[in-house]
């Protein structure tokens, strides 16, 4: 699908493992293009993966101690105390990981300084955005600053653009918190998206100014609504496979590029 069919992007950020595709986006994406609905997955991890290195990028995917959450701090909390003393605090992750990869600890601190922040900023220009309606989020572990961080980017740039963000990091009391953390979030999905994303999704598209589907937060004047969804979804037999595509074709233009030198 043409980038100019799409209404809605997905995105899957670092640090989210490159060697396999992200279900939550294969998934959502299977289930909207069922519904009619243009959508394309922007795996922007497989894209660092392949900047940093692979090896690399995976043995950071496997830290914690919120490693990669620090390395994509910059641009979203340069001012926060907390980010310049993580390195202290944390010193003996640090030395772990230069230790593992053959890199002196100045390489990281270049690389949240620098190399993270360039990744961003090469992300805004090389897609064009605004084309979208919809840009939805998944994070999951050490993702979730590089995915709020990009998120901001685009509402910044893009203020008509709806910004959801959904996934294991936004489930239960913790979805609402960081809704009411950072205003640049539309919604978000709290729970399961299975059902919940695509009719958001379909409730956006519409135009509607009602209330947003069960498991949506939402802001009316001045408050903060969301009506639980207690449902589990199980119809897994009527969603078809995942939609991998955008991921294959991802690697595909990477092997080429690097085949090319």
């Amino acid at each position: 699908m043409s980038s100019s069919q799409a209404q809605v992007a997905l995105v899957n950020m670092p640090f989210s493992f490159s060697k396999y595709p992200s279900i939550q986006l294969g998934t959502l994406s299977a289930l909207l293009k069922a519904k009619g609905i243009g959508v394309e997955c922007h795996h922007l991890n497989v894209r660092f993966a392949h900047k940093i290195g692979i090896p690399l990028y995976e043995s950071i995917c496997e830290k914690r101690a919120l490693f990669g959450e620090w390395l994509f701090s910059y641009l979203l909390f340069r001012d926060n105390p907390k980010r310049a003393e993580y390195p202290r605090v944390f010193k003996p992750v640090f030395e772990q990981i230069a230790r593992e990869s053959g890199q002196p600890i100045s390489f990281f601190e270049e690389m949240a300084t620098r190399t993270a922040p360039q990744f961003l900023t090469g992300a805004m220009t090389g897609i064009d955005w605004g084309q979208y309606k919809i840009v939805g989020f998944t994070s999951t572990f050490d993702q979730n600053v590089a995915s709020l961080t990009m998120a901001k980017l685009i509402k910044d740039l893009y203020p008509d653009v709806k910004i959801v963000f959904g996934g294991a990091n936004y489930d239960g009391e913790m979805g609402l918190e960081y809704f009411r953390a950072f205003p640049f979030i539309d919604h978000v999905v709290v729970g399961e998206g299975e059902v919940t994303f695509p009719a958001l999704v379909t409730h956006i598209l519409s135009g509607s100014t009602g209330p947003c589907p069960k498991g949506v937060t939402y802001r009316e004047q001045g408050d903060i609504r969301c009506e639980p969804n207690t449902a589990l979804f199980t119809e897994f037999a009527q969603t078809g496979p995942p939609d991998y595509d955008d991921y294959y074709h991802l690697l595909a233009e990477l092997g080429t590029e690097a085949s090319r030198g």
